[in-house]
Formats: C-alpha cells, sequence, structure tokens
C-alpha cells in the first residue's frame, strides 16, 4: 500500500513537470547555449529574481479559457502597440498576436500573467521590446476591468529557464518574453512589470 501511494506520488510529479514544458514551448525550441549574461544596458531594475526552488512556484490560474480565445488587449505606450492577445503560445496563436502562458494567472488573479509574443514575424508586437525602461507603463484589458503595470526589470535569459514564468509574487506581475535577438532564437528577452493601483483592476468608464 504504500509503495503504491509512492508511485501515484512520484506519477503526479512527473505528469506535473511535462504540463509545465509543453505550456513553455517558445522557452525550448532555440538552440543551447553554454553562457548567458544580462547586457547592462538592457537592464532596467534590480536583478532580485530567483528560480522557483528558492522563492516557490505560483499556483495555477483558476478560470479556464479555451486555447485561442481571446482574453483581452494588451497595450504598451511606449512602443506604441495596443494588440488583442489569446489563450496560448502555440504557433497557431502566435500568428494572430501575442499569447498568453496557459499554466500561468490571467489579470485579476494573484500571480503571475505572462505573455509571449514574436519579434520578427507575423505581426511582430515584440520587435522593440528591448526600448522599454524602468518605470515605463504597460495596460492590459480584459474581463471589463484595466489592469495596470509598471516595468522594473528586464533581463536575457536561456531558452530552457522557464522559471521566469513562475515566480511567486506578492504583488501581482506581468511578464512579457520574446526571442532575443531579433531574427534570431537563442534567447529569450523578458520584460518584467507590477501591478499597480487597486489589485481587481479598474472597471471600464472609470479611468
Amino acid at each position: 500500500m504504500v509503495n503504491g501511494r509512492r508511485l501515484v506520488a512520484a506519477l503526479a510529479i512527473v505528469a506535473g513537470a511535462l504540463l509545465v514544458v509543453a505550456a513553455a514551448r517558445p522557452f525550448r525550441h532555440a538552440a543551447r547555449t553554454p553562457h548567458v549574461t544580462t547586457s547592462p544596458s538592457e537592464v532596467v531594475g534590480p536583478r532580485r529574481a530567483r528560480p522557483p526552488e528558492s522563492r516557490g512556484v505560483a499556483a495555477p490560474a483558476v478560470r479556464t479559457v479555451a486555447l485561442g480565445q481571446v482574453i483581452g488587449t494588451l497595450t504598451i505606450p511606449r512602443l506604441h502597440e495596443s494588440e488583442t492577445f489569446r489563450q496560448g503560445v502555440d504557433a497557431s496563436v502566435l500568428q494572430y498576436g501575442p499569447g498568453h502562458y496557459p499554466m500561468t494567472h490571467l489579470p485579476g488573479e494573484a500571480g503571475t500573467v505572462a505573455i509571449a509574443g514574436h519579434r520578427t514575424t507575423h505581426t511582430h508586437p515584440f520587435l522593440h521590446l528591448n526600448d522599454l525602461r524602468a518605470n515605463d507603463r504597460i495596460f492590459i484589458t480584459a474581463y471589463g476591468r484595466r489592469f495596470v503595470y509598471r516595468v522594473y526589470a528586464m533581463k536575457i535569459v536561456r531558452p530552457t529557464d522557464v522559471w521566469v514564468l513562475m515566480l511567486r509574487s506578492h504583488v501581482p506581475r506581468l511578464v512579457l518574453t520574446a526571442c532575443h535577438p531579433p531574427h534570431l532564437a537563442t534567447f529569450r528577452i523578458v520584460v518584467f512589470a507590477r501591478q499597480i493601483g487597486p489589485v481587481a483592476g479598474t472597471p471600464l468608464g472609470r479611468r
């Protein structure tokens, strides 16, 4: 009986790990690299992010959204971008614009909202993602509310560093990811932003 319970527990752990890897495909298709550094010119905030082993993994999102379903609108004033984003990060979804990582939280939930986008193909919404600066604001409109985020950091990471999507945070967080540099998929550029204002977001019409 004890061995049976251990087997079930082990299978559950393996299944969970496979789910995370499958959902983070944009972080896996690039070539491996032996060394990664974060360019000083691209760091716009403190380097406080740590792997999930030391800070814990965020709980899965509560709301269920079908793959390809529109979630809301992502607006980045500095980049003059306003794009509809959908559920999923597969090629079939990203060809229409940014996509939400299904294993991360949704706007309005306590945790990390992670969104991926192309830099050089299809609508290339994140082409100039590296132009963002500390304290730049990013807006998400979803579920009848408007959520405001403030940029605090930018990092260049390996394609396998999926921990950037899963960091636990006491403040709702937004993470934007894209391939780096443009035209290549050697690394990933990651922008971190914290939600500011009411945690539940501002009802539309009360901006």
